[in-house]
């Protein structure tokens, strides 16, 4: 029997590694997910543990951030053209700060960029 988090063919830690790297990726065009913190902890719920390490660096983290942020305003968008009610997805303050009791939420700061820049 072996591991069910991945396909048989993903044998090796590299292997694994790279599958969760993908997941992560994966995650970040869904436009469900706010940022890397997100994604990371939803990897971590489904039991890749191993996202805390391989996300722990900024050129990924920039990467997925800014991937969330296209998948967002692709949703938003497709949501806004469909007359479709959109939530924006944000990240728990709490996330960031876990003495924080605050009720607030971070927004994805590519989105917030976008949306400043003028409308062409």
């Amino acid at each position: 029997m072996g591991n069910r988090l991945y396909p048989p063919e993903v044998q090796s830690k590299r292997a694994r590694d790279s599958y969760v790297i993908e997941r992560a990726y994966e995650c970040a065009d869904m436009g469900r997910f706010c940022n890397w913190l997100d994604i990371e902890q939803h990897l971590i719920g489904k039991g890749f543990t191993t996202a805390r390490y391989l996300l722990d660096g900024e050129p990924i983290r920039v990467a997925l951030d800014r991937q969330c942020a296209r998948a967002i305003l692709k949703r938003k968008k497709d949501a806004e053209q469909s007359g479709i009610p959109f939530k924006e997805p944000t990240t728990p303050l709490q996330f960031y700060d876990p003495m924080s009791k605050s009720a607030e939420a971070v927004r994805n700061q590519y989105v917030v960029e976008a949306e400043k820049e003028p409308k062409a």
